[in-house]
């Protein structure tokens, strides 16, 4: 949720919401893209103007960079080779 600052976890057997992850104070998801093994989540917060990183198994944000203004949106890209 953009204004609640959470992620919500989707199991994607069950296609249902099996939880909540909360980013820190004013933070605003408004795009993620996950990382092919499904380990880490990216998470755009367009007014911050940063990338939240999130441990998928831990649930929790471990790492933020700032990246200039408005990062809207996130997409990941297949590793070559």
């Amino acid at each position: 949720s953009e204004t609640a600052g959470t992620v919500t976890v989707l199991d994607t057997a069950t296609r249902k919401a099996v939880g909540v992850i909360r980013l820190p104070e004013k933070s605003r998801p408004m795009g993620t893209a996950m990382t092919a093994g499904g380990k880490a989540l990216f998470v755009a917060n367009g007014p911050s103007g940063d990338v939240s990183g999130v441990d998928t198994a831990a649930a929790k944000e471990v790492a933020r960079v700032k990246v200039g203004r408005g990062p809207w949106g996130a997409a990941g890209v297949p590793a070559s080779g």
